[in-house]
């Protein structure tokens, strides 16, 4: 007949299990971030790719950030305009509106700042937009009328060094952040990987980059409409 483990034996293999997980906890999270990030990276190449493609369809003219064109008397954002391209990640809620929300689990939403409800308001991608440059967005001062000059391509002199998307925040009720769209100003962009320390960007080429609030293209802090240093 075995022996009993004694008190001391348990207490024993608890200690060593509790040191194990307090080792291992920290880079299991660690994985999930990086796992998070890599996927949200994934996503904004997918939406890069749409980008292009409308740009490819169109002559090279790009969607603007946002504008009245797609449906008169309303404020479009982007993804309305790209609706077709981007489904099933946006969907019509409602048959016979032109109103489209944004679906969970998409390349539209990033891991590492789900969507809170099952869908989004059209202009609250996790992703925003360049307003100004690509965007075509301009405002001739707060409060006045807001009109869109839309870009071509070929206006683009450094494509892999021009921003076009980055990570951005979902909601209007932190002050200086904006959704859908997003300026190379202090507090713009999402810094929500790497313990909120970095976030992803798209480039007009198509490639994707992980920045910091010391790199040079966040730092410029909208010293021209096109952001690029």
């Amino acid at each position: 007949m075995k022996k009993p483990f004694t008190l001391i034996e348990l207490l024993l293999v608890i200690s060593v299990i509790t040191i194990l997980m307090t080792l291992l906890l920290p880079a299991l999270a660690s994985v999930r971030e990086t796992a998070k990030r890599i996927k949200c990276i994934g996503n904004q190449r997918q939406v890069g790719m749409i980008w292009m493609s409308y740009c490819s369809e169109y002559n090279g003219h790009l969607p603007g950030m946002a504008g009245n064109a797609y449906t008169p008397g309303y404020l479009d954002y982007w993804p309305e305009y790209m609706q077709p391209y981007f489904y099933p990640a946006i969907v019509k809620p409602w048959l016979g509106s032109n109103a489209v929300a944004i679906r969970r689990n998409s390349i539209l939403e990033c891991p590492s700042a789900p969507f809170p409800t099952p869908t989004m308001d059209r202009s609250r991608p996790a992703y925003g937009m360049l307003y100004t440059g690509i965007g075509g967005f301009t405002i001739p001062s707060w409060g006045s009328a807001w009109a869109t000059s839309y870009r071509n391509i070929a206006q683009v002199k450094s494509p892999s060094r021009q921003p076009a998307f980055s990570d951005n925040y979902l909601s209007w009720d932190l002050p200086e952040r904006m959704v859908g769209w997003f300026r190379l100003w202090p507090g713009e962009g999402h810094f929500r990987h790497s313990k909120n320390t970095k976030l992803n960007m798209i480039f007009c080429d198509g490639h994707v980059e992980t920045k910091g609030r010391d790199d040079p293209i966040y730092k410029s802090l909208d010293v021209s409409v096109w952001a690029n240093p």
